[in-house]
């Protein structure tokens, strides 16, 4: 941030010389914005957002499939459903039971577009059997559970969603990377192809900041973002 805001803030610190310096200062830590907008970028599709278990504010929708034309079966869902949020509030987990006048569908887009990791639903053919549609936001495929077993399973689709999303991001990765032997080479593969490019680099501390904006300004905005974590890779001799 170098004394940007150490002059606005009349922010000064005692030198060597006796004298009072501006301090010059960094940003340190993460951007907690910046770390948001990665996470919506890299993880969300087209049908919204796609959020890890832990990071939703929502974790679990419930939502009722009702019928206008039999009360007495949709009492009895919601009833179901009102039991079912409780036990799973009660066992720590964020939840929504959404029993607003929108039909099945409508909510199903909703939930999935705020990036819901996990929805249940539930309609007569399941309060028969005592059990629960489930829906990863992942996979978007109904599994039939017992609501026995509803809470353990949650458990285990909790982790099977953040592995997909992680599954997802390295492909992403992977795919949009491409490698680079030469400056010649770099501006060539960026020029054909936007994403990230590995390239041997003089040196990722303070003594490479001059090569870091020259190629910057020879490929048009070219970042160097670092070396590859958490294991960086060995650079070939050469």
């Amino acid at each position: 941030l170098g004394t940007n805001f150490s002059k606005a803030y009349d922010i000064q610190v005692l030198g060597k010389d006796e004298k009072k310096h501006y301090a010059y200062q960094t940003c340190f830590g993460p951007g907690i914005w910046r770390s948001m907008a990665a996470l919506i970028g890299i993880h969300g599709d087209d049908q919204g957002l796609v959020l890890p278990f832990d990071v939703a504010p929502i974790q679990i929708v419930i939502v009722p499939v009702t019928f206008a034309d039999k009360p007495e079966a949709t009492k009895n869902i919601v009833k179901l459903c009102e039991t079912l949020e409780a036990q799973l509030r009660k066992a720590g987990y964020r939840v929504k039971f959404d029993n607003g006048p929108d039909s099945p569908g409508a909510k199903y887009n909703h939930w999935e577009l705020h990036g819901v990791p996990l929805r249940l639903e539930l309609g007569p053919k399941e309060v028969e059997q005592n059990a629960c549609s489930l829906v990863r936001r992942t996979e978007r495929k109904r599994v039939s559970i017992a609501l026995a077993d509803v809470e353990q399973e949650i458990k285990k689709q909790a982790i099977a969603l953040d592995k997909d999303i992680e599954k997802k991001a390295e492909t992403y990765f992977k795919d949009n990377t491409r490698s680079a032997d030469t400056l010649t080479d770099l501006k060539k593969t960026l020029q054909q192809h936007k994403g990230f490019v590995k390239a041997p680099y003089c040196s990722m501390r303070k003594d490479g900041e001059a090569c870091s904006d020259k190629l910057q300004k020879e490929t048009e905005g070219a970042v160097v973002c670092g070396t590859l974590y958490p294991q960086e890779e060995k650079v070939k001799a050469g």
